[in-house]
């Protein structure tokens, strides 16, 4: 006998004829949304969008007539209907869209966020009235153009595969959108088109692979209040017009009145300021330049980050944030400050901590509104031994020297660096395609060994003697040691031919230890050209160039020294793996042994290499039979992972103790005690859903950051408390 209307529950309910489809929606839900404007599926597990809610008001539709059939209550007061407005589905797994979206024509707010989408129904576009659109954390891959005559407040796109923003007529966006949010995607180049968006007050950007910012951003984005392009690959954060590289510097302003946030950490930038310059021009090397008639204006900024980059000095940033609250500019270079800095009254917290402070600077001690104070991790001749903040001022005010008494006292102009900004032309960047394995490439030539005039007069530097200084972010890799950098001077190309370079001799130097080809627009690396080279380096740099395979070349030449190599921000497609050979093999490439860390961030790797050997935890393995048999560190941040690795890492990496896998698409954790004997794991801003019990057994780790994933267990509470909470928690879900 059926229950009475009024005691049946919700479950009782769906155990009817026209729940019996996952997919199906309780009559009385309809009803709701039929007099509220308003239908809530959030987190159903619904694969499409049910029959029922195309056909909310078509009354005379089977599958309505069916429904309320079965509900025994057909006594509904459709003239008390009103159009659906709000259509919330988030956190299920539709897949598609049906064109009959366009029947729900008076649609204002859709959230179809946390789904798997890959791409809109052209329909979509006919949703005339939608003002609120939220596909974040999907799959789409590009951004629907109808979308561009939507007149819309907020777009977030967020957490998704985008991969460019195509161009189109923004002259509706231009009146209406305030909010838009790409975060989370692989875009390398965004229109300059955007900075017609005059209306925008939030745009977040983080974390894609963005190199550049056009300046008319900054001349129309006036309405902007809250700017996030960290853990990008900008090269600066401020450009100005080509023009500036060959004519003096003329006036040039950048206001941004209503500027309240604005957060840039994380991109290794060397500096602030940049000048644009073309594609073909992107090893331009940085010049000086007196940025005096710059205006920097941003009066309201409450917040400013810089932390985790590269940079040496700020220039005249601060003269135009007098409203600055919060200061952020740890992990950097920086030696000093500029003097704009006492004109802070405001300021409340600043850290300056892991930069090259000597000393503190005496002027700090003007911001008496200063409340925290971070400056741990500089190389201070003398350090302050104080209980709190106020004190530290007060010791600082008395060394103020009386030139430095006076707020109003300025450092005399000193020119800053500016960075070429190179520009793509036409169209963005496309992806390349995947190189080919190593096992399969062709054979190596012999390189010719050196003279005995090109030999090093010293004997390389033993790699126990290079200290490193571990980054926290992937977009910073410091040396301690100050090396002498080799000269890598262009040679001039003919047009069509690939972009080379050639060693200059002449600024070798017995202590030259690190080869630096940062941002040479080099696509492979030849043994003919590595056989330029004179000198045995520890450190390669090969950053931000186009390599789509690893330099295979640098093995049989440098395996015996090489420790550090540094291939972040290219387009490698692929793990480096390949079958070690005895050294001095033609044909084959012998192991990296001395080989500590390897930085293989911001590129474009999917997969793991496969187990080729199988190692046993109660036997010795031959460690050369791995190409990497003493590596300690390694950074896969900002890659395109889809999971972890599927065996314990250390049957391949014996040695290593901290993997950075931040920044990727991990979903799942197929093999949860594969981290056994690392000390340092990095699974922040990825995708995990949940996290394996069996994770907890990893207890030899000391440091775990989990944070920006999807998992709602454990809570961010729990997070807080450190790794060791973590994994004692993981231990106790366990069955017993």
């Amino acid at each position: 006998m059926p229950l009475p209307s009024r005691f049946r529950t919700r479950g009782a309910a769906q155990t009817n004829d026209h729940s019996s489809s996952p997919n199906a929606i309780h009559p009385r839900i309809l009803r709701g949304a039929r007099s509220s404007g308003r239908l809530d599926l959030a987190n159903r597990d619904l694969t499409i969008i049910p029959e029922s809610v195309y056909h909310l008001h078509d009354f005379d539709h089977p599958v309505n007539a069916a429904a309320r059939s079965a509900d025994g209550d057909s006594a509904e007061r459709w003239w008390e209907n009103v159009d659906l407005t709000h259509l919330l589905l988030a956190f299920n797994a539709i897949k598609a869209l049906d064109h009959r979206i366009a029947n729900l024509a008076a649609l204002r707010v859709v959230d179809l966020s946390n789904n798997q989408l890959a791409a809109l129904p052209l329909e979509f576009s006919q949703l005339t009235h939608l003002t609120h659109l939220n596909l974040a954390g999907n799959q789409l891959t590009s951004l629907p153009a109808g979308l561009y005559h939507l007149p819309l407040h907020e777009l977030k796109l967020g957490h998704n595969q985008l991969g460019e923003v195509p161009v189109g007529d923004l002259s509706t966006w231009a009146t209406t959108l305030v909010t838009l949010d790409l975060a989370d995607n692989s875009l390398t180049v965004l229109p300059e088109t955007l900075g017609q968006l005059a209306q925008l007050t939030t745009v977040s950007l983080a974390r894609n692979r963005i190199a550049y910012l056009p300046q008319a951003w900054w001349q129309h984005w006036v309405n902007l209040e809250r700017l996030d392009v960290s853990d990008n690959c900008l090269r600066c954060l401020f450009s100005m017009p080509s023009q500036y590289a060959t004519e003096p510097l003329q006036p040039l302003s950048i206001t941004l009145p209503r500027l309240t946030e604005l957060d840039a950490h994380g991109n290794g930038m060397v500096s602030l300021y940049g000048r644009v310059v073309a594609r073909s021009a992107a090893s331009t090397p940085p010049v000086l330049m007196d940025l005096t008639p710059l205006a920097l204006a941003l009066p309201s900024l409450r917040e400013l980050n810089l932390a985790y980059n590269g940079l040496d000095q700020l220039g005249p940033l601060l003269r135009g944030c007098r409203q600055l609250l919060t200061l952020d500019i740890r992990n950097n270079h920086l030696s000093q400050l500029p003097s704009g800095i006492v004109q802070l009254d405001q300021l409340s917290r600043l850290d300056i901590s892991n930069n090259d402070f000597r000393q503190l600077p005496p002027r700090l001690g003007h911001l008496e509104s200063l409340r925290v104070l971070h400056y741990v991790g500089n190389p201070l001749r003398a350090m302050l031994h104080a209980p709190n903040t106020s004190t530290v001022l007060v010791r600082l005010r008395n060394r103020m020297t009386d030139a430095q008494r006076s707020k109003d006292a300025a450092d005399p102009p000193e020119p800053c660096t500016v960075v070429a900004c190179p520009v793509a032309d036409g169209s963005n960047s496309k992806s390349a395609p995947p190189p080919p394995a190593l096992a399969e490439a062709a054979p190596l030539e012999p390189l010719p060994s050196p003279t005995q005039e090109e030999a090093r007069p010293l004997s390389p530097l033993a790699p126990v003697d290079t200290p490193l200084a571990l980054a926290e972010t992937t977009a910073q890799l410091k040396l301690i040691t100050e090396w002498v950098v080799p000269t890598v001077a262009p040679v001039p190309e003919d047009a069509g031919q690939r972009p080379t370079w050639a060693f200059d001799p002449q600024s070798r130097s017995a202590r030259v230890s690190k080869l630096d080809l940062t941002s040479q627009g080099l696509s492979d690396l030849l043994p003919c050209e590595v056989a330029q080279v004179t000198f045995d380096p520890e450190d390669v740099q090969l950053a931000d160039n186009a390599l789509t395979s690893f330099p295979s070349a640098l093995v049989p030449a440098f395996y015996a020294t090489l420790t550090y190599l540094n291939l972040s921000r290219n387009q490698l497609a692929q793990f480096p793996w390949w079958t070690v050979a005895p050294p001095n093999t033609s044909c084959a490439l012998p192991a990296l042994p001395c080989l500590r860390l390897l930085d293989l961030s911001f590129n474009a790797i999917t997969t793991w290499p496969l187990l080729t050997q199988a190692y046993s935890a109660d036997t010795t393995s031959d460690p050369l039979l791995t190409p990497f048999p003493q590596l300690e560190e390694l950074n896969l941040g900002d890659n395109q992972l889809t999971e972890t690795a599927q065996y314990p890492l250390r049957w391949l990496f014996p040695k290593l103790t901290i993997l950075h896998l931040n920044h990727n698409k991990i979903g799942q954790i197929p093999f949860a005690t594969a981290f056994q004997g690392l000390t340092r794991l990095n699974l922040a801003n990825n995708d995990l859903g949940q996290l394996p019990p069996t994770l907890g057994l990893n207890t030899s780790l000391q440091v775990l950051y989990l944070e920006g994933n999807r998992f709602r267990i454990p809570k961010p509470q729990l997070l807080r408390q450190g790794t060791q909470a973590i994994l004692e928690y993981l231990r106790d879900r366990m069955p017993q």
